[in-house]
C-alpha cells in the first residue's frame, strides 16, 4: 500500500531524521516540505524522475550541500558538516588512480592506512581478497565499485549513502553487486539510503521505497516492502509490489 511519507517509520527512534523546507537552484525549487527518517539497519531506496532531487538529498544528508533550508539529525545530533558516521558511494567508483586498492580503501587514514587490519577483511567481504596491491587501472568496472563500497565501509559508518552505484556496470555484474550490498548491510548493521532508477533493484534491496516528485510540490510517497532480506527476485510478492511502485511513479509523473 502507498502511504504519505509522514505516516511511516515512526515506530522506532530514527537514526536519521532529515527535514528540507526548501532547496532551490536558480530560484527553481528542487526539494520542499520534505521529511525523511531511517531507523538503524534499515534500507531505503529513493526513486523518481531525473531532476526530482534524489542526489541532491543525498548530498544534503552527507554534508556536501549546506545551501538549503532545513535540518539533518543523525542519532539526534544536528549535522552541519561531513562526518565519518556517514559513508558516501558515488555513481562512479572515484578511486585515486595513483593509489593501490588497499590505499584507496583506507584513504581515511592516509597511505599508511593500507596496513590497517580492517583492509584485508573488507576486501575479502567484497570479493577482492588478495588484490590490495593492484592499481585501479587493473580492475574491471565491477571490481572498482567493490573497492568503493569497501572504502565507504572502512570508517564503520552508521549510515551508508549510495547514488546509483551500479548503473555503470553490466546486468549480471549489477545483480552480483546488489546481492553483495544486501549481505554487507545485514552483516554490518548499517542503515542504507540508496538512489536508483531501477525499480527491481529497489524492491530486492529495500525495506521501504520513497517516491519523489519533481519540484517537491507533493509530499513523497512511501511503499513498504515487508519481506525478509535477502529476498528472491522471482517471488510473486515482489511482482505485486512492483505494480505498486510503478503506480506511485506514474502518480509522481516520473513515468
Amino acid at each position: 500500500m502507498v502511504h504519505p511519507a509522514s505516516e511511516l517509520g515512526a515506530a522506532a527512534a530514527p537514526l536519521l531524521d532529515v527535514t528540507v523546507h526548501r532547496k532551490a537552484f536558480d530560484q527553481r525549487p528542487v526539494l520542499q516540505n520534505l521529511r525523511l527518517s531511517l531507523r538503524p539497519g534499515e534500507v531505503v531506496s529513493l526513486v523518481g524522475a531525473s531532476g526530482c532531487g534524489k542526489s541532491t538529498l543525498l548530498r544534503i544528508i552527507a554534508g556536501l550541500d549546506t545551501d538549503y533550508q532545513g535540518q539533518v539529525l543523525l542519532a539526534g545530533q544536528v549535522q552541519t558538516d561531513i562526518t565519518r558516521d556517514v559513508g558516501f558511494i558515488f555513481q562512479e567508483p572515484r578511486l585515486f588512480p595513483w593509489l593501490t586498492v588497499a590505499e584507496n580503501v583506507a584513504f581515511d587514514l592516509g597511505r599508511g592506512g593500507r596496513h590497517h587490519p580492517q583492509v584485508p577483511l573488507l576486501l575479502d567481504e567484497v570479493g577482492l581478497a588478495g588484490l590490495g596491491e593492484r592499481l585501479p587501472k587493473q580492475l574491471s568496472g565491477g571490481q572498482a565499485q567493490r573497492v568503493a563500497i569497501a572504502r565507504g565501509l572502512f570508517t564503520r559508518p552508521r549510515l551508508l549513502l549510495l547514488d546509483e552505484p551500479f548503473s555503470a556496470v553490466d546486468a549480471f555484474t549489477r545483480i552480483k553487486l546488489q546481492e553483495m550490498l544486501a549481505g554487507l548491510a545485514l552483516r554490518h548493521g548499517v542503515a542504507v539510503l540508496l538512489v536508483t532508477h531501477d525499480v527491481d533493484e529497489a524492491l530486492v534491496l529495500s525495506d521501504r521505497i520513497v517516491v519523489l516528485e519533481a519540484g517537491g510540490a507533493q509530499p513523497p510517497l512511501e511503499i513498504a516492502v515487508p519481506l525478509h532480506r535477502p529476498r528472491l527476485r522471482e517471488g510473486a510478492a515482489l511482482a505485486t509490489l512492483r505494480s505498486q511502485v510503478l503506480q506511485a511513479l506514474r502518480h509522481a509523473h516520473a513515468i
